[in-house]
């Protein structure tokens, strides 16, 4: 069949690696093949079985089975006539963009079914090749560790000779002869251990094992379920994760998910520790409390400070009012000029210095030998006044009051207290030094502290309040610590709490922007904590100043603790929850070729793949998420670091994990006739 662009792509007129010469100068290919569909791409399945062939050729020649005129195109690409839509069709379809970054297609995915049988294959026999691995590193100086790398190496290749075997069967062309398949395994096979053996070396995971002790005490004293992943490091994990996403991997999926819960458990554990957790609102409204009540103690202080002075003043020391007569002529000013507004706002101020004003300027006590008297209040007097005048401005504001009326009593109360100290200044030098003593400390709370304490109180609502705050505690350390002086432990306590509380706390990718500044929607992710902590630890001493000095002591060993098991548990959630996708594709594979057998009548390849695909997977699930099992590896890698002598005592301890767990009883039989001496020598 002649296809119809078969004389602009002629058949033998071909570059390197069987792709078609360049076109000449300033003429593209897309300009050789007007009318390109760029867009539709070859049907699925015909992706599956071209990208399982080998070579350039037979991949041509698969394509060509079922679009006869298939040509090679630009790149690796190839191009041929839709029967459909009569126009030439690109085979390997342009991806599609989201914000520039171009997103697979399921063409893409069935092209890499190879691939994906290579991963799951690794994960499988590197898993299976583990627990012996370690059992044997004592026994074998070491060299037992490489059955994990063999393992991982050995399955890759054959994930990808059993995708490669059912493509086959269902027309992926093969031209290489038996020699060429053995190479092609043999370098499957190498290319994946050394591979995995590079990343194990990196990370050290078979000399860890003192780590692995310290990481399973942390797991146990922290109340998490430990895994073979949290303990042994992300190696191990990621034969975990990928287990997650085969047939056999439900025990991980339910482990993950199970950790998840018990880590949310012990944030809340700790937070509670300090004191009861709040909500972003109710830690708002708890914070602007407690910045009132630093300002009255702040001003209490001094003001006891001032009382101390006040009382080496005599009572019936007669004294001027220079400052609230001022502060008199002021606010009668203000009310000449705006006599409808401001008489209401002003007046009882002016009113009460007006009476001031007319007692401290009444002549009393003429006697004989004093006939002109005394002018001027009493200083008992005065302080009676000053008090008077303090509850009614610290008192709740009554209905329809106005704040500009406490604004100006609370000025009139200020200029009393300066008269005050003015007399005491000139009257004792002891009062002096109290009173002088008094103005440095509170100017030095009024210029170091009470700007921080007036931005949460003024802060526009509850939740901005408590915003305010988490937002010091990522990225200004002087401010959350100018606001942890002005509040006791016990105070700081809800602060710390509630923050603790809300370190994890994850909103989903659909959530509204009014639920994104609310608690609505939000759930606890270890990584979001993660996050919010590293960020923490980055300003400064703020980890210091919100946790350190709490009313629970134990705190930041405990909370360190905790983050070095979400360290080894990073990806606890995906594991938890992983990728639909991924899922759907390793378990149709895998049905899909179990159903071949049972099409082919062949019972024995059925049984032999359904252990490999879904049982073998399962027991190694359980083995890695049983507590028993994983703990016996950690003590086991610990002897073998430590005193390797003792291993073969070891094969007790094996076997009783054996009889607790029966399902696991098998694969630690392994492990146990690995730990036996061996020819007599231990």
């Amino acid at each position: 069949m002649t296809g119809m662009f078969d004389d602009l792509v002629p058949q033998g007129s071909t570059g390197a690696g069987g792709a078609p010469p360049p076109p000449p100068a300033g003429i593209s290919f897309d300009d050789l093949i007007p009318n390109l569909d760029r867009r539709t791409g070859a049907p699925v399945t015909t992706r599956a079985l071209v990208g399982s062939a080998r070579s350039p050729a037979d991949r041509l020649a698969t394509l060509r089975d079922t679009f006869p005129d298939a040509r090679p195109y630009e790149g690796d690409n190839f191009v041929f006539t839709d029967p459909r839509s009569g126009r030439p069709t690109l085979y390997n379809e342009d991806n599609p963009r989201l914000l520039g970054v171009p997103l697979p297609t399921f063409g893409d995915l069935a092209s890499l079914a190879p691939e994906m049988g290579e991963m799951v294959g690794g994960i499988v026999g590197g898993a299976a090749a583990l627990p012996p691995a370690v059992a044997g590193a004592a026994p074998t100086a070491g060299m037992s560790a490489l059955a994990v790398p063999a393992g991982v190496g050995l399955g890759a290749a054959a994930g990808r000779q059993m995708v490669e075997t059912a493509a086959r069967a269902f027309g992926t062309r093969d031209t290489r002869g038996a020699v060429e398949r053995v190479v092609d395994a043999t370098t499957d096979t190498g290319l994946n251990a050394i591979g995995w053996r590079l990343g194990n070396l990196a990370e050290g995971a078979i000399g860890g094992a003192g780590r692995a002790a310290r990481n399973l005490a942390d797991f146990t004293e922290a109340g998490i379920r430990p895994t073979a992943g949290g303990i042994f490091g992300s190696t191990t994990q990621m034969l975990e994760k990928g287990l997650s996403n085969t047939l056999g991997g439900g025990p991980i999926r339910r482990a993950a998910q199970e950790q998840a819960g018990q880590l949310r458990g012990a944030v809340d554990r700790l937070a509670s520790s300090i004191a009861e957790p709040l909500d972003a609102t109710a830690g708002g409204a708890r914070a602007r409390e407690l910045a009132l009540l630093a300002v009255q103690r702040a001003e209490l202080v001094a003001e006891q400070q001032y009382g101390r002075a006040f009382t080496l003043i005599g009572p019936d020391t007669r004294t001027a009012l220079p400052n609230v007569t001022q502060y008199a002529a002021d606010l009668r000013a203000s009310i000449e000029a705006n006599p409808e507004t401001a008489a209401g706002i002003y007046g009882p101020a002016l009113a009460q210095a007006e009476r001031l004003i007319a007692d401290a300027g009444r002549t009393v006590g003429r006697t004989a030998l004093n006939p002109d008297g005394y002018t001027g209040i009493t200083f008992q007097g005065l302080r009676e006044a000053r008090t008077a005048i303090g509850r009614i401005v610290d008192a709740p504001p009554a209905a329809g009051s106005e704040p500009q009326t406490i604004q100006a009593l609370r000025g009139l109360y200020a200029t009393l207290t300066a008269d005050m100290k003015g007399a005491a200044l000139a009257i004792s030098p002891e009062a002096r030094r109290l009173i002088t003593e008094a103005d440095a400390q509170y100017a030095r709370y009024a210029r170091e502290f009470a700007p921080t304490l007036q931005r949460v109180m003024d802060a526009g609502n509850d939740e901005q309040a408590w915003r305010l705050i988490e937002n010091w505690s990522r990225g200004s350390a002087s401010e959350l610590a100018k606001l942890r002086s002005s509040v006791s432990r016990e105070e700081w306590g809800t602060i710390s709490g509630s923050i603790l509380a809300r370190l994890g706390q994850a909103r989903p990718a659909t959530a509204t922007a009014q639920e994104i500044g609310s608690e609505a929607g939000a759930t606890f992710s270890p990584q979001a904590f993660l996050t919010e902590w590293e960020k923490i630890a980055r300003n400064g001493p703020a980890l210091s100043i919100l946790f350190a000095r709490t009313e629970n002591g134990a705190l930041p060993q405990k909370l360190n603790q905790l983050v070095r098991v979400m360290n080894n548990l990073r990806d606890v959630e995906r594991m938890g929850n992983p990728s639909g996708t991924a899922r759907n594709l390793a378990t149709a594979g895998a049905l899909g070729w179990l159903g071949n057998h049972l099409m082919r009548g062949d019972l024995d390849s059925f049984a032999r793949d359904a252990v490999a695909l879904g049982i073998a997977p399962n027991i190694i699930s359980r083995a890695m998420t049983n507590p028993a099992f994983v703990g016996m590896l950690a003590q086991l890698g610990e002897v073998a670091g430590r005193t390797p002598a003792r291993l073969p005592s070891m094969g007790a301890r094996v076997a009783a994990v054996g009889v607790a767990n029966p399902e696991l009883r098998d694969l630690l039989e392994v492990m146990r006739q690995g730990l036996a001496p061996q020819d007599g020598k231990p």
